[in-house]
């Protein structure tokens, strides 16, 4: 697991999270480690999420209600993946919204052949004693919160996101899924 705090410009980091809060539409589907049936609505926790991009197939893909912020968020995929030195196609883009007491449970996103990059975000000035800690329990590794991070890690590990420990502020991440084409760019 790597993470880098270089990747993006603040200002940017601060509109994506602007989007977020003020243009996106947020449903409470967001579940882990499902287990009841045949929806499969129960699960280990129930977070906020919101699909950004979505490849169905070669042919299909769906996108957020604004395009134009999913169509930036692809570009940011590839930038990421080029500062980690990875050759990917993007399979998934989704957020993740947390509120004080919306811990996430540890849980996987995929195979071992599927990179995740998760894009840590807040709405507001936070203290360095906040929470919202990314927990890796695959490596035996914690990573601090903190405003326009990026982590990169095998889909398979077993993971989670902690909430903010202060009321009324919000926690994003924006996972990026990708499929591995090759292990880095040559």
């Amino acid at each position: 697991m790597n993470f880098s705090d270089d990747i993006f410009d603040k200002k940017y980091s601060d509109e994506v999270s602007d989007i977020l809060r003020n243009e996106t539409y947020w449903n409470t589907t967001n579940v882990a480690n499902r287990f009841s049936w045949p929806y499969q609505l129960k699960g280990s926790h129930l977070l906020m999420g919101a699909d950004i991009f979505n490849r169905i197939d070669n042919y299909k893909y769906e996108y957020h209600q604004n395009k134009q912020f999913a169509f930036s968020l692809i570009d940011a995929f590839h930038q990421i993946a080029s500062s980690f030195n990875k050759k990917l196609n993007l399979k998934k883009i989704v957020a993740n919204l947390q509120l004080k007491g919306m811990d996430g449970t540890l849980h996987i996103d995929g195979d071992d052949n599927t990179t995740v990059y998760i894009y840590m975000l807040c709405d507001d000035y936070v203290d360095s004693d906040i929470g919202g800690e990314f927990y890796n329990e695959t490596l035996q590794q914690t990573v601090p919160f903190r405003h326009g991070r990026v982590i990169e890690m095998k889909a398979s590990n077993l993971h989670c996101g902690k909430s903010f420990n202060k009321q009324n502020t919000c926690r994003f991440s924006i996972k990026f899924e990708g499929e591995n084409i090759n292990e880095e760019v040559h």
